[in-house]
């Protein structure tokens, strides 16, 4: 015998009964037709989230995350995901909840860390603090997740997007102030791959860079140009706190002609005009100039520069020090 055909028996239109009567402003209406949704299938959203926000309006920390965590697992990119965080980040137990579902493993991983066009500096500031829980707790989300946001954060808290970029992604970490000063690392990653904390080739025409063998063993960075005018050909957002610091490096080749043509700039302004390149004075080897951050500016551009010239010129061992 077949039994006659009850709408209520679908979790998801017992669910848009619900939110159709939450409209109607029938709270007790809704609240008994979300309750046959629950019976009927819990996995089912917009039941997830009338009960998460149930949870979160009783200070039912636990019931709340228990409900977003099982959504977020089905659905982590979904806007309602986006939009239960938010709720979720607005207390203290609430980013410390979050915390705890990355750090062991949560596969809505990528789709939290994204930070979406029109996010308020205010959830940015949640999100990295979440971030840095994360980390706390021994977790590690890797590069790829953490390539967005980190872009993100370096407008916005560019010294904590750095340490969060450094925890996550195992290839960045260091302590140093400039990231891989020794360019032991890849500097030709695709735009794609790039962060402003690494190093980033300038990409200008008439310029070729390249890694290259140091006689360690290890790498440099070989640069020519056939450029007439003095071009940058590597730069990194650093971070620092405000007040001087001895900017240096090595130059392979021997020839003080050769070695002049390599400059340096230290400027919290992107504007090329405002850089003001200068070469370093010769120590042996090693060149090194004074530099300075104003107390207005969170981060530098440090920039690597190349004079024309016939010959290319090969560095190495890049450093940041406070004076």
């Amino acid at each position: 015998r077949r039994e006659p055909f009850n709408a209520l028996r679908i979790p998801a239109s017992s669910a848009l009964l619900g939110t159709a009567l939450l409209a109607r402003g029938d709270s007790k209406a809704a609240d008994r037709a979300f309750r046959v949704a629950a019976r009927l299938g819990w996995r089912e959203p917009l039941t997830q989230l009338y009960w998460f926000q149930a949870a979160l309006g009783q200070n039912d920390l636990a019931s709340a995350v228990l409900r977003f965590d099982a959504i977020a697992r089905q659905h982590p990119d979904a806007p309602y995901v986006s939009a239960m965080a938010t709720m979720l980040e607005r207390t203290d137990a609430g980013r410390d909840a979050i915390a705890a579902r990355l750090a062991t493993g949560a596969n809505w991983a990528n789709g939290y860390a994204i930070i979406r066009s029109g996010t308020s500096i205010a959830r940015i500031r949640n999100r990295i603090d979440v971030l840095s829980r994360v980390a706390a707790r021994g977790g590690v989300l890797g590069c790829a997740v953490l390539l967005q946001p980190v872009r993100v954060f370096a407008e916005v808290e560019p010294l904590a997007g750095r340490e969060l970029w450094r925890a996550h992604c195992p290839r960045a970490a260091g302590s140093a102030l400039v990231s891989d000063g020794g360019f032991e690392k890849s500097v030709l990653a695709s735009p794609d791959e790039q962060v402003p904390y690494d190093w980033i080739v300038t990409g200008h025409g008439g310029l070729d860079v390249a890694p290259t063998s140091d006689q360690s063993g290890g790498q440099a960075i070989s640069v020519r140009s056939t450029a007439s005018v003095t071009l940058p050909f590597l730069e990194q957002l650093v971070p620092a706190a405000p007040g001087r610091y001895r900017l240096s490096w090595r130059v392979k080749e021997s020839d003080p002609t050769r070695s002049a043509r390599m400059l340096a700039s230290f400027s919290c302004s992107r504007d090329l005009l405002a850089a003001q390149p200068a070469p370093g004075m010769a120590s042996g080897d090693r060149f090194s100039r004074t530099v300075e951050l104003a107390a207005n500016c969170q981060a530098a551009w440090l920039r690597l520069w190349l004079a024309p010239g016939a010959e290319g010129i090969t560095i190495d061992d890049v450093r940041l020090d406070p004076i």
